[in-house]
């Protein structure tokens, strides 16, 4: 992790790492979400994310997949692996220690 991305991280408290993912591995990731589609929830209007903003509002809320950790085996792998990819495990060290 550079200085500028320390820097930006502990003034927003998040930090955006491009091109982490491959090709392949994004592929493999929504052809999980795929299979998993009977799951989404959408979100009711009342609970909407939207901060009343025009251009966001639509008729209901965003959908939901959680839990793609624990859906069965190949579909929780991208997920699982995500978790402690080799391209953020550094920036995870620096942050929490090792």
């Amino acid at each position: 992790m550079n200085q500028e991305e320390l820097y930006l991280f502990d003034l927003t408290g998040y930090l955006v790492v491009e091109d982490v993912l491959t090709q392949e591995e994004v592929a493999t990731a929504n052809q999980a979400i795929d299979q998993n589609l009977d799951k989404i929830r959408i979100r009711p209007r009342d609970q909407r994310l939207d901060g009343d903003s025009e251009h966001l509002r639509r008729e209901h809320g965003r959908g939901e997949l959680g839990g793609l950790l624990e859906v069965a085996s190949p579909w929780c792998d991208p997920f699982r692996l995500m978790l402690a990819h080799a391209k953020i495990v550094p920036y995870l060290n620096q942050i929490l220690g090792q």
